[in-house]
C-alpha cells in the first residue's frame, strides 16, 4: 500500500506512549482492517486495531455522518528503531481516489486535445479537491483522537 504521510515521534518513549494509548482505546478488528466497518458507537473506544506481524494498524471509529470521509489506516511499526507512524487510505478509499484522479486527468487530456471547453474539467477537479479536503478533515480527527487517547491514558 502507498503511505502518504509519515509522522515522526521524538523518541522510543513517545512511540511506546502512543502505542499504549491507542491499544488501550482500541477494539480488536476482524482479520482485515481495510474492509471492517468502522462505526462502533457507544463502545467508549476511539480506534479499531489489528496486530500484524510487522506492524500494528489502527483506524478511527467513525460515527454515521463521518462515514462520508475517506477511511485512513494508521500503521505503527513494531521495530524499536523506527520512531514514526504512517498513514494511508483503506483499499476502497484508494480505489475511489484513483478513479477521481483518472477522471480529472481524462478531463484535462480532453481539454488539451481541444475536444472540450476548459470549464468541463472543473467538475472532476471539484470532486478531487473535495476528496482531498475530506482527507485533511479525517487527518485532523485522527490527530485529535490520538491526543485525546494519550491524555486519557495518563
Amino acid at each position: 500500500m502507498i503511505y502518504f504521510k509519515k509522522v515522526y515521534l521524538n523518541d522510543t518513549g513517545e512511540k511506546k506512549a502512543v502505542e499504549r494509548a491507542m491499544r488501550k482505546f482500541a477494539l480488536k478488528s476482524p482479520p482485515s482492517i481495510d474492509f471492517s466497518g468502522s462505526s462502533h458507537e457507544g463502545s467508549g473506544k476511539l480506534f479499531l486495531g489489528q496486530d500484524g506481524r510487522d506492524d500494528i494498524k489502527f483506524t478511527r471509529i467513525r460515527y454515521l455522518v463521518e462515514n462520508y470521509l475517506p477511511k485512513l489506516i494508521i500503521s505503527l511499526p513494531k521495530s524499536e528503531t523506527e520512531n514514526y507512524y504512517k498513514v494511508r487510505y483503506s483499499i476502497m478509499s484508494t480505489v475511489f481516489f484513483c478513479l477521481l484522479s483518472a477522471g480529472f486527468l481524462l478531463a484535462i487530456a480532453s481539454v488539451l486535445m481541444n475536444k472540450n471547453r476548459p470549464e468541463n474539467a472543473l467538475i472532476p477537479f471539484a470532486f478531487l479537491a473535495l476528496f482531498i479536503l475530506f482527507t485533511r478533515v479525517e487527518m485532523n480527527f485522527i490527530d485529535r483522537d490520538i491526543k485525546k487517547a494519550m491524555g486519557l491514558a495518563k
